[in-house]
């Protein structure tokens, strides 16, 4: 006899099937961003500000690229170069979760280094999964003892896989396929892996097999270096994602003008960065509408950004959104001003891009998590290269063009100044520098005096006849260390600091830095974004007659340096008055020749080709006449400079103070000149020495 009737055995046989078909329906097709909002939980470990669950307010000009990733979407390469606190990495982020959790799909994140792609992980990718119910059920755990679960580089989830890897090694791209591909920060991949060649090119066979079912790149970045090309017409090379960007059509935001967009004859306009250049300190940051002459501030803009969500019916009944503006060679195909009529927005929309892939272009101006004050204060200043480099990658969201010029020799002797005098500090300097360059048979060394904000003048320069292991070669140089200079002002300046370059004779180098404490062994460090000089381990060294010497090396920045010279100091020195007294600007003696010049200027930064294939894969710095030890002596000085705080700002010595000590050195000396009152002795007692004298007069140099 059946506990159950047979109605209700259908009933319960239909709710079986009911849910059984429930369970296989597939989800209902969305979009990227309508997926995710809502759904994805934001915690406070990704460094949020808006923890919780995911929401498109103040950030929804992220959608349309996010959603150009989707499945059924045309595009194959995507691309999206901006500025830092963008959220633009959240792109890429959440299109890796989609394809985890909904169309289960293969992806790779591909960043600079297998450093970096544990960071993102742990930063950014990660945290999201572990916060969202939906997202730990299908993407298994990271675990150690099952084989089946993830780990911290490699993602499973029924249908796929995901993978974070470095582009430092070919290693990862082993026997792998990807559908979707992210690659993040471009500018700071190596240019050839091994002997595999462009990481790029590598990335890009991964997804052959996909190729037909829909591969889809995602290129993201903030932008690096870009440099003219001499063969290709002056075309800008060197910055991966800016290439891509400008292969694309070029997409900018067009917002809602707060003033005129609802009114007949209302505008949308970009906020081209070029509007808020010149905006003095105390005045309200701010842009002029073209069209009415509106002022746009700060307080504007969240309203204006919410315009462009594109599937929400604009507040006020007008959309802002992404416009391509490429510039195109077919008359009937312009591109956009900066500013275009409400009406004509659709219209603008469609401008056909000509087979372009769709490329995007957002700097901080737009950002929710950025004020205006802000980036009017960054751009202010910007008044080094160095400082124009960060403001143009970091707030702009642009690549910065580096022009390393080649100073014109006979304007720098035109440039020379006869009041200086050799061996004499100038009025306004107080600290000395010197570095020395060792040859074959000579070293060559120069002094520089340093002022407040890196204002800098060379006031001795010597050659020393021998090579390394002769002793009279380091007996001058312990002397060069131990002098005095005489001041314009009265009194004297002791050298500071001298750096020894250890690149050539190194084992005596070593042994006579380790001696001298005043003394560095410098080791020149290939390579940009380097520190001017940074502290090295100690390292020990075997010599003749099995000495062992151990001595602390110290690691300069030279491409960065031999930059600033070129593109900064040396054109800082050819402006103005002569003489005239101006930050970081250098002063060049009478006394200097033309060779002084010739070796300064002795360099120049050439792109580096593959000898088989043509294809650039480096660029380095190269010599382009016959001698160089200028320019070295003088990156070596401005690395020391650095190091004492000169020209770094806050950290800046206290000039005033070290004048008012040579001051007070000076009158204790003259004291000593003078004849003593009467009843005293004749014969004043001999000023005692400093610490530092006597501790200079204990050391000998001897090997």
């Amino acid at each position: 006899m059946s506990l159950f009737s047979s109605a209700e055995l259908a009933r319960q046989a239909a709710s079986l099937v009911m849910a059984m078909a429930t369970a296989v329906t597939p989800a209902p097709d969305q979009m990227i961003s309508a997926w995710a909002e809502g759904r994805v939980n934001i915690p406070g470990e990704t460094g949020t500000t808006r923890e919780g669950e995911l929401s498109w307010d103040g950030f929804e000009y992220l959608i349309e690229p996010l959603d150009r990733l989707h499945p059924d979407d045309p595009a194959r390469t995507v691309t999206f170069v901006g500025s830092a606190q963008i959220a633009k990495t959240t792109i890429g982020v959440l299109a890796t979760l989609y394809y985890s959790a909904v169309v289960a799909r293969p992806w790779g994140v591909a960043l600079p280094s297998g450093d970096e792609a544990l960071k993102y992980n742990r930063t950014k990718w990660q945290p999201l999964v572990d916060a969202t119910p939906e997202l730990r059920r299908k993407i298994r755990a990271v675990t150690s003892r099952d084989e089946q679960g993830s780990t911290n580089t490699y993602k499973r989830f029924p249908g796929g896989y995901g993978q974070f890897f470095g582009t430092t090694s070919a290693k990862p791209l082993q026997m792998v396929t990807f559908c979707l591909v992210v690659k993040e920060e471009t500018p700071n991949w190596s240019v050839s892996v091994g002997d595999r060649g462009d990481p790029h090119k590598q990335i890009k066979v991964r997804q052959l097999q996909w190729e037909l079912a829909g591969a889809k790149t995602f290129h993201n970045s903030t932008p690096g270096l870009v440099r003219r090309s001499e063969e290709n017409e002056g075309e800008l090379t060197g910055c991966p994602v800016t290439a891509d960007y400008r292969l694309g059509d070029q997409r900018r935001l067009y917002l809602p003008c707060p003033h005129c967009s609802g009114l007949p004859g209302g505008v949308l306009i970009r906020l081209d960065r070029d509007m808020m250049m010149g905006v003095e300190k105390g005045e309200t940051p701010h842009f002029n509408c073209p069209s009415c002459g509106g002022v746009i501030e700060h307080r504007h803009k969240r309203a204006m950004v919410e315009a462009c969500h594109p599937y929400r019916e604009p507040a006020h009944g007008v959309r802002g959104g992404w416009i391509p503006t490429f510039p195109s060679t077919d008359p009937d195909n312009p591109a956009p001003s900066a500013f275009i009529a409400v009406s004509e927005y659709e219209a603008w929309r469609e401008r056909p891009t000509e087979g372009r892939q769709p490329s995007y272009h957002a700097w901080q101006v737009v950002s929710d998590a950025v004020d205006w004050a802000y980036i009017a204060e960054q751009i202010r200043d910007a008044t080094d290269e160095e400082a124009k480099i960060a403001l143009h990658q970091q707030i702009f969201g642009e690549a910065y063009e580096v022009t390393v010029q080649q100073a014109d020799v006979d304007k720098l002797l035109e440039r020379r100044d006869g009041r200086f005098t050799k061996g004499v500090v100038p009025s306004g300097y107080e600290i000395v520098t010197i570095a020395v360059d060792l040859n074959g048979d000579w070293a060559q060394w120069t002094a520089y005096a340093w002022g407040p904000e890196a204002e800098h003048v060379p006031i001795d320069k010597g050659r020393i006849e021998g090579g390394p292991s002769e002793p009279q070669i380091w007996a001058e140089l312990a002397e060069l260390e131990r002098r005095r200079w005489p001041h314009e002002d009265g009194g004297y300046v002791a050298t500071e600091v001298q750096g020894v370059d250890s690149g050539y004779g190194t084992f005596h180098v070593y042994a006579y830095c380790s001696a001298h404490g005043k003394s560095k062994a410098l080791d020149g460090a290939d390579g940009w974004g380097r520190m001017p000089l940074r502290r090295g381990a100690k390292q020990k060294l075997e010599g003749p007659e099995g000495r062992v010497v151990s001595c602390r090396t110290w690691r300069v920045g030279t491409w960065d340096l031999k930059r600033t010279l070129m593109n900064e100091a040396i054109p800082l020195s050819l402006e103005g008055e002569k003489g005239a007294r101006a930050p970081r600007r250098p002063h060049w003696p009478g006394w200097v020749e033309r060779d002084f010049f010739e070796e300064l200027t002795g360099e120049a930064l050439v792109s580096v080709q593959d000898s088989k294939t043509g294809v650039v894969k480096d660029e380095a710095w190269v010599r382009v006449r016959r001698r160089n030890e200028e320019l070295d002596l003088w990156v070596y000085n401005r690395a020391l400079a650095a190091s004492l705080g000169i020209g770094v700002p806050g950290a800046e010595p206290d000039w005033l103070e070290l004048a008012r000590r040579r001051q007070a050195e000076k009158a204790g000396l003259e004291a000593l000149w003078e004849r003593p009152p009467a009843g005293q002795s004749e014969t004043p007692s001999a000023p005692a020495a400093s610490s530092a004298e006597v501790a200079a007069a204990k050391k000998k140099w001897s090997f």
